[in-house]
């Protein structure tokens, strides 16, 4: 008799959207760190071969029984990091262009391996790590954390013998504390907060009053950097008296929310509004260090009135959010509730910095799919740590 299944409820709905869609990479998260300097590709390779070994996330495989799916992670990884020089090509940069274009919409066999990784050769002193991450065992936070630990992996390897490997707290030890909560009851309580928050549905986002035909994964992404003047404008709004709260990012999280509901409420005509918006959910010291997907998208809602001012929605919305998260951590994980919103709000906190002292410049690539049940998703970011505010705009094809 076959047992119910060990991924958790982020997972397993991440699972089912790829078994609906077994041909596209919708949840392919790639990424690519354009690092300057005179980087040593071995002792990068043994870097980032020590960050899978000690991280049972990225070793995970996805394996089906009888329709269920179960994960575990591998003993050990023989294959080693790709190593690839374009340096002689008469264009290095276009050729990894086409390299990467092709490479990243490749399917990840799920009982083989959830990472592509490769690190390639532009020039002397220019190099370009690749890294290509399904959704199942990663998520914003997990990236940024394979970064810095194989930043940190390098800079220990350059002593004999290493010093200061980090020690990676394992992932699926936290799958059991969601377990231990509904023991004493905080979870049931949460997952009745996000039941009675669906209720009544929103209606569908159609957009100036075209409603969408039929459902499909195709994304097209609009990207639009703020620019110093207006992020340094938004971030002076945020510590306003009356705007602010308890940090920036949860300040600034709520300025981007009240804008997304007005401008939906402005394209709908609808006084019900709602986005769904990814929670880190680590909740421990040891989850915030830990490789593995956390994130869980929680509904957001809010009911514009009349007269509505900018600042009485950001009362509303500051309300919602810390009720929210005072109820982080669990979700009904079924089908109905993922299709309580068919938009996405995703303000990132995270950003990258050097690779063990050498510049490294960061890029998020977009796949080409997203869930076909999002009609939009707006990414808010600041991935180099420069000040200035990027939005992303993923629209549904």
């Amino acid at each position: 008799m076959t047992t119910a299944s060990n991924l958790s409820s982020t997972q397993y709905m991440i699972w089912t959207g790829q078994q609906l869609n077994p041909d596209v990479p919708l949840y392919n998260m790639i990424r690519t760190f354009t690092i300057h300097g005179a980087l040593e590709p071995q002792r990068f390779q043994e870097a980032f071969r020590i960050v899978v070994a000690r991280s049972d996330a990225l070793r995970t495989v996805i394996e089906t029984r009888d329709g269920i799916p179960f994960q575990r992670a591998r003993e050990a990884w023989p294959v080693p990091i790709e190593y690839l020089d374009f340096s002689a090509d008469a264009d290095p940069d276009g050729r990894f262009s086409k390299w990467m274009a092709l490479r990243s919409r490749q399917m990840f066999q799920m009982d083989q391996a959830l990472f592509d990784s490769a690190l390639v050769r532009l020039a002397p002193q220019k190099y370009v790590w690749y890294l290509n991450q399904h959704h199942l065992i990663t998520d914003a936070w997990s990236a940024n954390l394979v970064y810095q630990y194989v930043s940190a992996c390098y800079l220990a390897l350059a002593h004999d013998p290493p010093d200061g490997l980090p020690e990676l707290p394992p992932f699926m030890d936290s799958l059991h504390l969601p377990e231990e909560s509904r023991l004493n009851g905080r979870g049931d309580q949460a997952a009745a907060f996000w039941r009675d928050k669906r209720t009544p549905p929103l209606p569908p986002t159609d957009f100036y009053g075209r409603a969408a035909v039929g459902a499909a994964a195709g994304s097209q992404r609009v990207s639009f950097p703020l620019g110093p003047k207006r992020s340094d404008a938004l971030k002076r709004l945020a510590q306003t008296a009356g705007f602010n709260a308890p940090t920036l990012d949860m300040a600034l999280f709520t300025l981007f929310a009240a804008a997304y509901f007005i401008y939906l409420h402005k394209i709908t005509g609808e006084s019900a509004v709602g986005f769904g918006s990814p929670f880190a959910n680590r909740m421990t010291p040891a989850q915030k260090k830990t490789i593995g997907p956390f994130l869980m998208l929680y509904l957001l809602r809010v009911e514009i009135g009349p007269g509505e001012t900018f600042r009485s929605l950001m009362g509303k919305v500051r309300n919602e959010l810390f009720s929210s998260l005072r109820h982080a951590g669990h979700y009904p994980s079924d089908s109905e509730y993922a299709r309580a919103f068919d938009v996405v709000l995703n303000y990132l906190t995270v950003s990258y910095g050097d690779f063990a002292g050498l510049p490294a410049e960061p890029t998020l690539h977009h796949s080409g799919y997203h869930d076909a049940n999002h009609v939009l998703r707006l990414h808010v970011h600041d991935w180099v740590d420069s000040g200035e505010l990027a939005l992303d705009f993923d629209f549904n094809e």
